[in-house]
């Protein structure tokens, strides 16, 4: 019997739960929820449907860690981190965490999540799906909607990419973000798996491969979101490099949006740009340019100053377009995530620019208005003495009154 089948045998004999393929449906994990079936499998560990024992209908998605990492103190750490950071977030746009547990019977650690009924983004592609600007600009807010209340609450996910999203019921309006697994807790200022890189070559941000030196930040899933969207644009992901010195080629090279319809292809190259500081810098700022696309409102300074460094604009583009390119795009000073306006944070709050661009406006005109009638007024009074020196109408002028004008 060769040396390797034994073992496998062997091991199923001491174990009925457990097969080649993880853990076989029916098993008990805690007394409390019973595997159904094998969901998929990652690189530190499968997941699983289960459903309550006490309560058939409650279902859920059971994440274990693998066998031969079980042991390692490194990624039970990180399973626990990874629980700790989400399970204070409570939002329609990311997944619910539940609870990390241990099963002392089977040896196993395990993290429980809610179920999401829908497939991922990464199925859709594959499926060769085609998705429309409207369909994308709605995927865009509902997406920075999750993603901004983890912003909030210090929580950067770091991994976005096609696979970590997921449509509940397929609803293109209902996307959940899930496997938080890698993420930056901003408020213990580390990530779950130490100061290192994380996440899918494909799909990080510059910075994450350390070009540019710069912290990883709400900026940083801005980054990883375009792709996402790049990708389902054109009905494929975009290959952005499989090795470390592939993926930072090719960030520095042109990225090409030319599949894009104009207003988004603007919209992703403000998301795409490399240094950090050209790059819209939080969900606020992409959610309010997609309300000006659909409001077809286009500001013309959506491009960073950088644009033309970091995407390839098409032949024959519009005069508008490429002059846009030229226009920086503000900087300003990033408030603690944890500290934005309450107002600002609401998803119901609706804003509205153009009203206090409006009032701002007026009050400058207005400041401005009086500064023009002092000039005027002045140069009006410089007139008429000129004119009364040159034709001696200040001959009668009292000697005195003179040398006070002088």
């Amino acid at each position: 019997m060769p040396e390797g089948e034994g073992a496998v045998m062997m091991q199923d004999k001491r174990d009925p739960t457990r097969s080649r393929s993880g853990l076989e449906p029916g098993t008990i994990l805690n007394n409390n929820f019973r595997i159904e079936k094998q969901l998929g499998e990652g690189g530190m560990g499968a997941v699983y449907l289960a459903c309550n024992t006490f309560l058939e209908e409650d279902c859920v998605a059971i994440k274990v860690i693998r066998s031969e990492q079980a042991h390692d103190e490194l990624v039970r750490e990180m399973f626990a981190k990874e629980v700790r950071a989400m399970v204070r977030l409570q939002n329609p746009r990311l997944v619910s965490y539940r609870t990390f547990a241990h099963d002392a019977d089977l040896d196993l650690n395990f993290i429980v999540t809610e179920f999401i009924d829908g497939p991922s983004l990464e199925a859709l592609l594959k499926q060769g799906r085609r998705f429309s600007t409207d369909e994308l600009l709605t995927l865009i807010t509902e997406i920075c909607i999750g993603l901004r209340a983890a912003h909030k609450a210090g929580v950067v996910h770091r991994d976005l990419a096609p696979d970590n999203i997921l449509l509940e019921d397929g609803d293109l309006e209902r996307p959940k973000i899930i496997d938080f697994g890698i993420v930056k807790d901003a408020r213990q200022g580390a990530t779950i798996i130490g100061t290192g890189f994380a996440g899918k070559l494909n799909f990080v941000a510059p910075e994450q491969l350390g070009e540019p030196e710069y912290e990883i930040g709400p900026w940083t899933d801005i980054y990883s979101l375009a792709l996402v969207i790049l990708g389902m644009a054109r009905g494929k992901e975009v290959d952005m490099g499989s090795t470390p010195g592939a993926a930072i080629r090719n960030r520095l090279e042109p990225i090409d949006l030319s599949a894009l319809a104009p207003e988004l292809r603007l919209l992703l190259a403000a998301m795409l740009a490399v240094h950090p500081d050209q790059r819209l810098r939080s969900t606020e700022e992409v959610m309010v340019r997609v309300e000006a696309i659909q409001r077809g409102d286009v500001p013309g300074n959506v491009v960073p100053e950088t644009a033309d460094k970091t995407i390839w604009m098409p032949e024959g583009a519009a005069p508008a377009q490429i002059n846009a390119l030229s226009k920086p795009l503000p900087v300003e000073e990033d408030e603690p995530v944890e500290e934005l306006d309450d107002e600002v944070a609401d998803d119901n709050e609706e804003w509205d620019d153009d009203e206090e661009y409006e009032e701002y406006h007026d009050e400058e005109q207005s400041d401005g208005g009086g500064l023009w009638v002092l000039l005027v007024i002045m140069l009006l009074t410089a007139l008429a003495v000129i004119a009364g020196v040159y034709f001696g109408e200040f001959a009668s002028v009292p000697e005195d009154v003179l040398a006070e004008m002088e």
